[in-house]
């Protein structure tokens, strides 16, 4: 029974409750904050790790399996489990962040208790985050919102994760799923777009750098973000950034993470990249991508929707080396060889293709598909929309040296010795609109059923009539159509 008024008291004191109302009111209260929180707890449940939060690029290789680029997929991310990112990027983060990360029950009341304070003074409610409620929310909430529904979810979900899930997984899950700026999505995009390294190579310097990123590349950047605001400039940025790594790195000491020793190896800002996310397909990667990106897709064991998705290894037989100096030996011949103001109707439009193949093996070693995947949109390596015209001539003589032709009295396919090797003094008509003919005489007729007849260049007939013979030789040097055509078709 409550006694309020408070009938053995007179006048203003009747008002005045007693302790023990007070303090059974409290208990009350107290009671069904407590009870109440336990039912949100209960109905609440862990979330599905979101979709977004796990999407990444498709990485491809070098044939020495290398890094080539990361691009494609949703996400500008690259998973690595916690065993490929470094102790010291672990560290700096825990350290700078949430130094009772593995021992917290995913919360940090405290932190809480002063996101509240600063609410009820109309500030936001940012703050006061632990790791695990990082990751909750990037990779299960994806709620980027400053609202109080969504920080209290947070709590609950947070609470549960960290009683349900192993701490190393909330850690790896965290770092892969965080933003580090540069459009880099997890630690190990990070690493490639600051470092151009793998994760697992950052040394701590490098480490308490990415860390600071966390708090938001903007400011921290050293290429700085004056687009997005004017007082992050590349030197305050620098400055920010500087600063920041030497905390975390004289936590890490204080911690127990890192020596006096180690730490004093990294006193300066290490020394970072400048962005290169809009040209990562640029030069002849773009090409390359393209065409690795064909063949996995002709294979048949995956489908184009599921390439798009990404989070796929592409290895491939390309070699950087090779690859590189086939685009010096082009820029070369281009330089020397072409010169569209002195002839602008001959060299204006000329372009450039070229392929290196392993013929032990079949791979494709090396290609060039035009100045800049980026500018120049056709593979000219891979794509047959422009042929190649007269230039394939040298390639077919060579075949019927190497080769010969096949006798035409025997079947389609033969073997070498069964065959007879051409020369540049073998003689082939150079007649205009020759009737072309398969190798055992028959007449070749195109898809419409008639009668192929081959053109030269200028619609004339080389060579000393009537029949207009000429040497494989001289047909080469007057680039004449007829002869080379029907040679192609002699070796097969």
């Amino acid at each position: 029974m409550i006694d309020y008024p408070r009938y053995d008291r007179d006048g203003w004191r009747r008002w005045v409750p007693s302790w023990r109302l007070v303090s059974g009111l409290c208990i009350a209260f107290f009671g069904c904050l407590v009870g109440a929180a336990g039912i949100a707890y209960a109905m609440v449940s862990v979330p599905v790790i979101d979709e977004s939060a796990t999407a990444q690029n498709n990485v491809y290789y070098w044939a020495d399996n290398t890094q080539m680029v990361a691009t494609g997929g949703d996400r500008n991310r690259q998973s690595v489990d916690l065993s490929q990112i470094p102790k010291a990027m672990r560290n700096a983060v825990i350290s700078q962040e949430n130094k009772t990360f593995y021992t917290d029950s995913g919360i940090d009341p405290k932190g809480i208790a002063r996101a509240v304070f600063n609410m009820a003074k109309g500030g936001e409610t940012q703050g006061g985050s632990t790791i695990t409620q990082q990751y909750v929310k990037n990779a299960m909430l994806n709620d980027q919102s400053q609202t109080i529904s969504r920080k209290v979810k947070e709590i609950f979900v947070s609470i549960k994760v960290g009683a349900e899930e192993p701490k190393d997984k909330i850690l790896e899950g965290y770092l892969n799923s965080a933003y580090y700026g540069r459009g880099a999505y997890g630690i190990q995009a990070a690493a490639r777009a600051y470092f151009n390294v793998d994760a697992v190579d950052l040394n701590p310097g490098q480490c308490a750098f990415l860390s600071a990123m966390l708090k938001g590349a903007t400011y921290y950047d050293p290429a700085g973000s004056v687009s997005i605001d004017p007082a992050a400039t590349p030197d305050a940025n620098k400055k920010r950034a500087h600063s920041q790594m030497q905390d975390t790195l004289d936590k890490m000491v204080e911690y127990g993470h890192l020596n006096q020793a180690e730490r004093a190896k990294y006193t300066e800002l290490p020394t970072t990249q400048h962005p290169q996310s809009n040209a990562k397909l640029g030069g002849q990667i773009g090409y390359l991508v393209r065409l690795a990106k064909s063949s996995v897709l002709k294979s048949g064991k995956v489908t184009e929707q599921q390439l798009e998705k990404g989070g796929y290894s592409i290895y491939t037989t390309f070699d950087k080396k090779k690859v590189d100096e086939m685009e010096k030996a082009v820029q070369k011949v281009y330089k020397e060889k072409i010169d569209p103001k002195k002839r602008p109707e001959t060299d204006t439009h000329v372009q450039f293709g070229g392929a290196s193949i392993d013929t032990k093996t079949g791979a494709i070693k090396a290609i060039y598909g035009g100045e800049d995947a980026t500018k120049h949109f056709t593979n000219n390596a891979d794509v047959t929309g422009a042929q190649v015209g007269s230039t394939f001539k040298p390639f077919v003589l060579a075949a019927a040296m190497k080769w010969g032709v096949r006798d035409p009295d025997l079947g389609p396919v033969q073997a070498q010795d069964e065959r007879t090797i051409a020369s540049p003094k073998s003689l082939y008509s150079g007649k205009n609109k020759l009737k072309i003919n398969n190798y055992d005489g028959s007449v070749w007729e195109n898809e419409d059923g008639e009668q192929w007849r081959q053109e030269n260049d200028g619609q004339d007939s080389v060579g000393d009539p009537p029949d207009y013979k000429i040497d494989l030789r001289e047909a080469m040097r007057e680039s004449v159509n007829s002869a080379y055509v029907q040679l192609g078709m002699d070796v097969g």
